[in-house]
């Protein structure tokens, strides 16, 4: 159920980070990806910051290198803003590749055969850093640079059922709203937590913010508003911008074939990487090919575990959903395991569109879902 309150949203997000500065001062920082919604945060810190005499923004990127060059000409230009204190974080870490589930991800920025030469004044070594995955790596940054602090991103509730469940679910709170959590030594609020992306581009709009051009460029070809990505190429929810990377950025295409294995077969065969419309005739049903997939494709027995706990206790409760429904969940989970999502991200949204069917499930078998 959705409180509207009386303020606009604008009014409402200057409050929150209002709020962030005022208990964490110089220790407050822009969590930044180059995308729209963090862009909204840092105009709105930097107004802020203005007005409480707290300047320069501290602003913070992890790099991910598999990025698109119109994301990074637009965070290199967003860093040398004269009100921006950058830390542009270019130190190795490991990311996963959802185009090859054998290679045991993208080692980003360990100096053999990166995609592009690190900036001169950005962040080379954190210790410890070459063993760590994307969140690990995004806690560790934050609390190396701004131990008890508290970094602002642009999470919201609009984009995914997932994130808004997240948000809802938050069990620590930053401030006296649910739009914050405890992050082990660090905090992070999401301040546009309630916007829509209306919100962000009327917001946009209104006060003349530069923005990531790529927007523009994905609105041209066609690209719904919620399948604008500008970040990683090779996460599980944006392979579906390789479908037009190549023709948008052709240099940049050429350098992630040559960098990352599985870049080029998706060009040429990417209906390998969704689940088939109907059931292929070698097998009697979905949870068959599923498990199929799963031990023929998934290498890693970490990854290979996971999905196999999570497989298992969906097959308990999909016994009381009706046909179509629990198709919709197999094919989730053949999903999950062509692009290797082992965090199950794909199998979580579906989830939570269909909580009430799992609510159901939950009063039906006493606690089973």
């Amino acid at each position: 159920m959705k409180i509207y309150y009386n303020d606009d949203v604008v009014t409402a997000g200057l409050k929150r980070v209002r709020f962030i500065y005022e208990h964490f001062g110089r220790k407050t920082f822009v969590l930044f990806s180059g995308g729209k919604d963090s862009t909204v945060c840092l105009e709105l810190a930097h107004m802020v910051a203005r007005e409480m005499d707290l300047l320069p923004v501290n602003v913070m990127w992890l790099d991910q290198e598999a990025e698109w060059d119109s994301t990074v000409e637009y965070c290199r230009e967003v860093f040398h803003r004269d009100w921006v204190k950058p830390y542009w974080i270019q130190a190795p870490f490991i990311l996963d590749n959802s185009l090859n589930a054998s290679d045991g991800g993208l080692h980003c920025w360990y100096g053999v055969n990166d995609m592009r030469k690190r900036e001169p004044d950005s962040i080379h070594e954190i210790p410890g850093s070459e063993k760590l995955y994307f969140g690990e790596m995004l806690d560790k940054s934050g609390k190396t640079f701004f131990p008890d602090g508290c970094g602002i991103y642009g999470v919201r509730c609009d984009e995914s059922p997932t994130r808004r469940k997240a948000l809802l679910n938050i069990k620590q709170f930053v401030g006296p709203e649910v739009w914050g959590a405890s992050a082990k030594g660090n905090r992070r609020a999401g301040v546009i937590y309630d916007w829509t992306t209306e919100d962000v581009w009327g917001f946009i709009c209104k006060y003349k913010a530069k923005y990531n051009t790529l927007y523009d460029t994905q609105f041209q070809h066609g690209a719904g508003k919620n399948n604008m990505r500008v970040s990683s190429l090779v996460h599980e929810t944006a392979l579906h911008a390789l479908d037009y990377a190549q023709e948008f950025e052709h240099g940049m295409w050429e350098k992630l074939v040559g960098r990352i294995d599985g870049i080029n077969t998706y060009n040429q065969c990417r209906e390998a990487y969704q689940c088939p419309a109907t059931l292929p005739s070698a097998f009697k049903n979905w949870p068959e090919y599923r498990n199929y997939l799963l031990d023929a494709l998934v290498k890693d027995p970490e990854h290979k575990k996971i999905m196999e706990k999570a497989f298992a206790a969906n097959d308990k409760q999909l016994a009381f959903l009706d046909k179509d429904m629990a198709k919709k969940v197999y094919r989730t989970h053949i999903n999950v395991v062509l692009k290797d999502d082992y965090c199950l991200t794909q199998l979580k949204n579906k989830r939570a569109t269909m909580q009430g069917y799992y609510s159901a499930i939950n009063r039906l078998t006493g606690g089973l879902s």
